[in-house]
């Protein structure tokens, strides 16, 4: 067991490092705007890739229950998002415009798809081989070098300074991206894993189907998943800040290692505090959290009405790119406290005999929301982007006030 809880950590460092060179909300976002790709397209990049992880988790894993032994599953999902970030590392050097955004979006479907059967099998492999009391030190571990390493690589950026990103500097880093999900799918391949069990795997789907019947029976879950769904605004909205950003600072690599700096110490600081609150009152933590993030958004949306990025900008030091930054650590943060607290009320909240049931009919439906919340990016094309951040932010507030209504299951 020990050796497995290495090679899970090792694969898990590797594929969480590659994921945040390769944000979508980030990198992919700083990228197609730097190749001149619409902002519908790009509005619709941070959608795709959730909504992609989500919808096909009900029938991955009834297929992935027919297989005994299921790591190799999780080799072949790492393997397919390895290939794909690494194709998407080529765009750059080849493509421009709307063609660049079309491939990103294509090769971003095919990605999505790959990470949820990833998603799907990881879960089942931790329980399998990994015991009960090391598994959240996996996870924490595992994020916090990660994420101390991204930060490293934000602060490189930062100090390039005023240069742009040139096109091959956005390849090699997703080229390197993406070898660290080839190096993650190697490793797996070392897990010692016993067969497991295959029972229940045909009617899996089947149930899955009439779960949905929930909706309808449970009111509060249904009020639940409401309130996550408009809550997913804040994720929705992070591209145009860093649009906005961009717009202000002239494309300055300095900008892109801020936010990568800010978001990955958000989610480095927080996860701690929220945890805390949510297990004293997980709807509290979802409405708190999605009150600080719509919070963070009208005030990002009054900042720049006021001019105050040109301001800051005005009087040196990039102070521009310096203030969205903040306002991106603000939003990050309020993120994970909306993750933390959604997650661990679904936890508390659903019957033991039926989570299953209640994780897959949430998950699907979010995943559809999601995939039809991609026409907001159409918004960017006839509002700039303070705009539609001001849009988002008001349906987080929405989104608290449905939490507020929430069961206390504490």
């Amino acid at each position: 067991m020990a050796g497995n809880f290495i090679v899970h950590l090792a694969s898990r460092l590797a594929t969480k490092l590659g994921d945040a060179l390769s944000s979508p909300r980030l990198v992919l976002t700083w990228l197609m705007a730097a190749l001149g790709v619409s902002p519908a397209l790009i509005g619709f990049v941070v959608p795709l890739r959730e909504a992609g992880s989500l919808l096909p988790q009900v029938a991955i894993g009834s297929a992935v229950r027919r297989m005994p032994v299921r790591k190799w599953v999780w080799v072949g999902g790492s393997v397919a998002q390895g290939i794909t970030v690494l194709t998407i590392g080529a765009v750059p050097l080849t493509l421009r415009g709307g063609a660049a955004g079309w491939a990103i979006i294509a090769l971003l479907a095919v990605f999505a798809f790959a990470r949820g059967v990833c998603s799907v099998t990881s879960k089942d492999l931790v329980g399998k081989t990994v015991p009960r009391r090391r598994r959240g030190r996996l996870t924490g571990l595992s994020a916090s070098i990660a994420g101390a390493i991204t930060v490293l690589v934000g602060g490189a950026l930062v100090a390039v300074g005023p240069e742009t990103i040139p096109a091959r500097a956005f390849a090699g880093l997703l080229t390197f991206a993406g070898a660290m999900w080839l190096v993650g799918a190697l490793v797996m391949t070392r897990l010692a894993e016993s067969p497991g069990a295959t029972a229940g795997a045909g009617n899996a789907f089947r149930e899955a189907l009439a779960s949905f019947s929930l909706l309808r029976r449970d009111h509060n879950f249904r009020r639940f998943v409401v309130a996550r769904g408009l809550l997913a605004s804040t994720v929705l909205s992070m591209p145009f800040y860093v649009l906005l950003a961009r717009h202000a600072t002239g494309d300055r690599a300095a900008t892109l290692g801020l936010f990568l700096i800010s978001s990955n110490l958000a989610t480095m600081l927080s996860g701690y505090s929220w945890g805390k609150l949510a297990d004293r009152s997980s709807r509290h933590a979802m409405m708190i959290a999605g009150l600080a993030a719509s919070l963070v958004g009208v005030a990002v949306f009054v900042a720049t009405t006021l001019s105050m990025a040109r301001k800051a900008e005005a009087a040196g030091g990039g102070g521009a790119g310096a203030m969205y930054a903040a306002f991106f650590f603000l939003l990050s943060y309020a993120h994970t406290g909306i993750r933390v607290g959604r997650k661990t009320y679904l936890v508390d909240f659903a019957p033991a005999a039926q989570r299953p049931s209640y994780v897959a009919v949430s998950n699907t439906v979010i995943g559809v929301v999601l995939l039809a919340s991609g026409s907001f990016g159409a918004l960017g094309t006839f509002l700039p982007p303070e705009q539609v951040i001001l849009v988002f932010a008001l349906l987080g507030i929405a989104g608290a006030a449905v939490a507020a209504t929430l069961d206390e299951v504490e």
